[in-house]
């Protein structure tokens, strides 16, 4: 099973959460052509997306039954190409880009004397691919929603508890521990709900 992750979306948190739903393994991955440590999973450098050309690799993990790997998997004609011969469900997290530039940027510069105001045009670009990002998955969900269901991050941080059902339930997850909140709560403090409300209309009921 993998996790779809657009970068700064709580993806470790929800990772981590499922994992411990289930009581899942999980495992290490790294990119033979980088020296980078990488995420936990089959994460690839968010500085770095590519199309990935271990395909038999990528196959195994969506059809493994007892581990979960999260992964920033571009959506490239040629991922595409692999989730669906793989013919096993994906989940998809994904993040208003807007907001995960913003946590994406920080998290990058953090603790290096640079701040969002002046890295604009980086995050310019970086808005550019999240949003491409963004919309080829939805696309993809869309028009594949057999395979595919997505989970966004505003909606994750709001309503925990339905989130990560519908996520484990969508993937098959046995549920061995009943598990209502995210693993880690700095994804989940009250600055950032109140931010997510301001943002968007649909949640601030």
């Amino acid at each position: 099973m993998i996790l779809i992750a657009q970068p700064k979306s709580a993806s470790t948190s929800l990772l981590e959460t499922l994992r411990k739903v289930g009581k899942l393994k999980g495992s290490k991955y790294k990119n033979p052509d980088s020296d980078r440590h990488l995420y936990q999973g089959l994460s690839l450098p968010h500085s770095n997306f590519q199309d990935c050309q271990d395909r038999e690799h990528i196959i195994d993990a969506i059809l493994s039954r007892d581990k979960l790997y999260q992964i920033h998997l571009p959506p490239t004609k040629n991922n595409r190409k692999i989730i669906k011969s793989a013919g096993d469900k994906v989940l998809i997290l994904l993040r208003d880009p807007v907001g995960s530039v913003e946590g994406y940027t920080r998290h990058i510069y953090s603790g290096r004397r640079h701040n969002y105001a002046k890295t604009k045009k980086k995050a310019k670009e970086h808005l550019k691919v999240l949003t491409w990002f963004n919309e080829e998955w939805r696309s993809f969900t869309k028009n594949n929603p057999e395979l595919a269901l997505i989970i966004d991050f505003e909606d994750l941080v709001l309503d925990n508890r339905h989130y990560i059902n519908k996520a484990a339930n969508f993937l098959s997850i046995p549920i061995v521990k009943k598990i209502t909140k995210l693993n880690k709560a700095r994804f989940t403090g009250q600055g950032i709900k109140k931010e997510i409300r301001k943002r968007n209309p649909k949640h601030r009921k």
